[in-house]
């Protein structure tokens, strides 16, 4: 089981799952800290997730979920080409 990633949003507009896999405890979210623009943080699906509908972050800003189930139930996209997130579990 992967415990840590990285996802990035090729194509604003076009939502990506964070990844895929189960999730064995809580999950902390962090926006990279390159990122120029906001990324958003949901559970809509693919072109459902935007400023409107998800969980906004900024470079460096973190989230930590308690309980998600698998990586794919979360998606992101993201206001420029190229910025995202990176993931690990925790109390693995």
């Amino acid at each position: 089981m992967k415990v840590s990633g990285r996802q990035v949003v090729a194509s604003p507009g076009t939502a990506v799952a964070l990844g895929s896999g189960p999730v064995a405890g809580p999950l902390l979210v962090k926006a990279l800290p390159g990122n120029q623009g906001e990324v958003y943080l949901g559970n809509k699906g693919p072109g459902g997730v935007d400023a409107a509908s998800g969980l906004v972050l900024e470079a460096g800003d973190e989230v930590v979920f308690y309980f998600v189930g698998r990586l794919e139930t979360l998606y992101l996209d993201a206001a420029l080409p190229g910025e995202g997130v990176s993931w690990i579990m925790l109390n693995i």
